[in-house]
């Protein structure tokens, strides 16, 4: 049902019409009043006015006791507010903290400026090291006793299962280190007083104090194992919440000793500004002392060239100022450099010998030639959204150039850099293309292309670095100076960008994760994955790949090694809770099917959409996209009928659905355009303008399965792209809300152009979206207008979305049981989610709005009797 625009005449009607009965001793006009005060309570929720509205609704509960919308509206408006409050609440604590930690680390930072030792309080830091390591150890061992409880609990007089002396023993083992990690701190104290005496060191006393305190009360949770499998959850549950106040009182201790406390200060700054709800923090004592020190720090790490340094400064300050046009340029500037430094810097531990690795700049540029660039080139003047400035192309793509050469690490790869004297005829070389590109009173492709063979000829004669090299570097910094999203996709990403847009890949479907020296992680098998099939499990540690440990090699490395053409065979081993010892599974691969479209619960390799963990959320359906692939269309279509089934069963129908598109980055035009159609029965969903590309305009049709129920769209300032296509023309055309934060604004059209027989790809901006209404999505350097913007905007504070996160992520694991504890999850998932429960909230009002326009007269004589 599209939202209606309300006048006071016309919600008048709202809680019914009103039947007057002799008897009454309630006049007419205080009925009308209760209708009118009714009718504004959910006009007013609709708006995003809840404490209005629940006012509006508490007074007409107060007229009219019986009167069942009134009711109705204030339970949910009072039960919504409290939910709110403590979400407000938790924003300004966690705001209040940041800023702390500002004050903190730049007092760090002047302290660690008066000390005349280049590297101070070295000692204290290996004690807390220690400390960290330690704490590593325990916070792992909660998800393995969570396991081993709950397999004795489930098991118990089997003779054969595995005892509850198991966790006993991993509980022994926790405390212990906790008791470990509290001497510790207090021998990091120690040693600090010891050194100095001042209010620096009276404020790490306390952190590290209450760091132990902290490490107590989670140790004395510890020691409480649970008695039965209903109490399970909650200690589990109190472990966690623990364990992450833990963490954070180590960091802060951690962050007083740091060798770089303004990293941490800019960090806390830029989350202190996204915190700030109707605080211009730029007025503050704090952010100008924390920009001047940190703008003087980045002007140094520059002129020293510490690049590292320089992009964390300039990042940071960008991140605390996201307005500012020049930040954003020094980014740009310095990130450069720092490119170079990852790409082409020989690695400080890089083997030798025949079984060494090759560097991965070879690797990057495998396969590269220069009549790549030259094709990609000739595609810019024909294709490109707007005219280009080749002038600053060019410049650009000379300035990537003379950075490389410029960098001193990538001498040590390319020897001829090392060589000053063809160092500098070759930089002399590049800049006077520079010069011949800015004398010119036009510029255009064609002096691009000659630039770039003005380039290769200057490095043949001189510093003989790779062509391949020259032609990526040159490349790359040309189609940085159009925007972020065109891009040459080299031979060597093609594999991954063909992965993520096709909706497919050739594997063995498993989501995997990887901390430092630590063997890869299972996080869960895939449905209907070869993974799945051959027994691997949530939590399992992969040791080995073929062979190969997989504890200090590369997650991109482990992939490339487990992905492999379809049929053959992969052998990965695993290290499992409650197995002695690691074993081989064999597993064959196949193509891999990416599912885009998830629900609120799984049950088994399927999901069930219904928000139905409690009354209160009955009947409202729930569907998440996560992406728009070329398979989402049909996924959907297919969750919306196994939506509707599991609402025949209950003898309803689907009258409320939640869309969640956050954190989604978009994807396919085709799909965004087809899942919109979904919920339009006609109008236009977006149209594409650009300078080369005729018009093209994207209609709906009367397809759709789901055209008329109510519907609430989520998004974030992760939504993206196709994303924003959905969401903006479901706002324009009235027929969604819109509840979240601002989308991200990539508005524009990327056409993938084939370069050399296909060999690589030009992801090339051609064209921009405008929605329904004309608006355009895409986010231009020094426009305050872009993306969706909400109906309703809600934000998550830091805590209260790290939580749901991990909830989410916990609840959407494919498991090889059935989780115990999947319904008190859920629960607490929704209780984390403040933007979900203003969906859940509106979709309520909606309906209790339709209740009450439909029903009989006689139904409110009540009203005056």
């Amino acid at each position: 049902m599209r939202r209606a625009v309300w006048t006071v005449l016309l919600v008048a009607a709202t809680c019914g019409p009103l039947v007057a009965a002799p008897e009454s001793t309630t006049t007419r006009p205080a009925a009308d009043e209760v209708r009118r005060l009714c009718a504004g309570s959910i006009t007013r929720a609709l708006a995003g006015e809840f404490r209005k509205a629940y006012d509006l609704a508490a007074e007409a509960h107060r007229l009219a006791p019986d009167n069942d919308t009134a009711a109705e509206a204030e339970r949910l408006l009072q039960k919504y507010l409290a939910q709110r409050d403590r979400a407000d609440q938790q924003r300004h604590e966690a705001y209040t903290d940041a800023v702390a930690r500002v004050r903190r680390a730049m007092m760090a930072q002047a302290h660690r400026q008066d000390l005349d030792a280049e590297e101070p309080h070295a000692a204290i830091r290996e004690t807390l090291n220690e400390a960290f390591e330690i704490y590593n150890g325990v916070s792992g061992t909660i998800d393995a006793v969570d396991r081993a409880l709950r397999e004795a609990f489930a098991a118990e007089g089997d003779e054969d299962a595995v005892p509850r002396e198991t966790a006993q023993s991993q509980r022994d083992a926790a405390v212990h280190q906790l008791a470990s990690i509290t001497e510790r701190l207090s021998q990091a104290k120690q040693q600090l007083v010891a050194e100095t005496d001042s209010a620096y060191a009276d404020t790490f006393a306390d952190l590290c104090d209450r760091a132990a305190e902290r490490g107590e009360a989670l140790a004395a949770t510890w020691r409480k194992l649970p008695e039965s499998a209903d109490a399970l959850w909650d200690w589990t549950q109190r472990l966690r919440r623990q364990d992450d106040e833990l963490a954070q009182a180590l960091a802060d201790v951690d962050g007083m000793v740091a060798p770089k406390p303004w990293q941490t200060a800019l960090a806390q700054g830029g989350l202190a500004r996204r915190l700030a709800d109707g605080i211009d923090v730029s007025q503050t004592d704090w952010y100008a002392r924390l920009v001047e020190g940190v703008e003087a720090r980045a002007r140094s790490a520059v002129a020293e060239a510490r690049w590292h340094d320089a992009l964390a400064a300039y990042g940071g300050l960008k991140d605390v100022n996201p307005d500012s046009q020049t930040y954003r340029d020094k980014v740009d500037r310095v990130r450069r450099h720092v490119r170079v430094l990852g790409l082409y810097a020989p690695p400080e531990d890089e083997a030798d010998g025949p079984d060494a690795e090759p560097p991965a700049w070879r690797e990057r540029v495998s396969g590269v030639d220069a009549e790549m660039v030259k094709s990609a080139i000739s595609q810019l003047d024909m294709y490109y959204v707007t005219r280009v400035e080749y002038r600053q192309v060019a410049r650009e793509a000379l300035e990537s150039v003379r950075v490389l050469a410029e960098t001193p690490q990538a001498a040590e790869t390319f020897t001829g850099l090392a060589d000053k004297d063809k160092r500098d005829r070759f930089l002399d070389a590049v800049q006077r293309q520079i010069d011949n590109i800015t004398a010119r009173d036009r510029v255009d492709h064609v002096d691009l292309l000659l630039a770039f063979n003005a380039v290769l000829r200057a490095s043949e004669r001189s510093v003989e670095v790779p062509p391949e090299v020259l032609a990526v570097e040159f490349t790359d910094g040309l189609l940085a100076a159009l925007d972020k999203f065109t891009a040459m996709i080299w031979p060597s990403d093609l594999t991954d960008f063909e992965k993520k847009t096709m909706g497919h890949f050739t594997g063995v479907g498993i989501q995997i994760t990887k901390e430092p020296g630590e063997p890869l992680k299972v996080v869960t098998p895939l449905a209907d994955s070869p993974a799945l099939q051959a027994g691997i499990r949530s939590g399992d540690r992969i040791v080995a790949v073929d062979g190969t440990p997989t504890r200090d090699l590369g997650i991109n490395k482990l992939v490339t090694m487990i992905m492999g053409e379809a049929g053959t065979k992969v052998v990965l081993t695993i290290e499992r809770h409650g197995q002695p010892a690691p074993f081989d599974v064999p597993v064959i691969r196949d193509r891999i099917e990416i599912r885009t479209v998830k629900g609120w619960r799984r049950a088994g390799e399927q999901w069930q959409y219904l928000l139905d963990a409690d009354a209160e959320r009955r009947a409202v359906g729930y569907i998440r996209l996560e992406q728009f692939t070329g398979k989402t269309p049909e996924e959907l279509r297919e969750a919306l009928k196994d939506l509707s089934g599991q609402l025949e069963a209950r003898d309803a129908t689907l009258q409320s659905l939640v869309l969640d598109l956050r954190f989604n980055p978009g994807g396919l035009l085709p799909a965004a355009r087809e899942v919109a159609n979904q919920f339009l029965s006609h109008g236009r969903i977006v149209s594409t303008r650009g300078r080369q590309k005729r018009p093209r305009e994207l209609d709906a049709d009367s397809d759709g399965m789901y055209l008329d129920g109510d519907l609430v769209v989520l998004v974030n300032d992760g939504s993206a792209s196709a994303a924003e296509i959905v969401s903006g023309a479901l706002k324009d055309w009235d027929r969604a809300m819109i509840i979240g934060e601002r989308t991200y604004g990539k508005g524009s059209v990327q056409n993938v152009i084939p370069i050399r027989s296909r060999r690589a790809r030009l992801k090339l901006t051609t064209a921009y979206y405008y929605l329904p209404k004309g608006r355009l999505l895409h986010r231009k350097n020094g426009k305050d207008t872009w993306g969706v913007d909400p109906d309703i905007a809600v934000t998550m504070p830091p805590k209260q979305m790290k939580r749901w996160l991990e909830l989410r992520r916990r609840t959407g694991l494919l498991l090889d049981h059935e989780s115990e504890h999947l319904d008190e999850d859920l629960r607490q998932q929704y209780r984390s989610d403040i933007q979900l429960q203003t969906a859940v909230l509106v979709l309520k009002l909606m309906r209790l709005r339709q209740a009450a326009e439909s029903t009989p007269e006689e139904g409110y004589a009540r009203d005056a009797a």
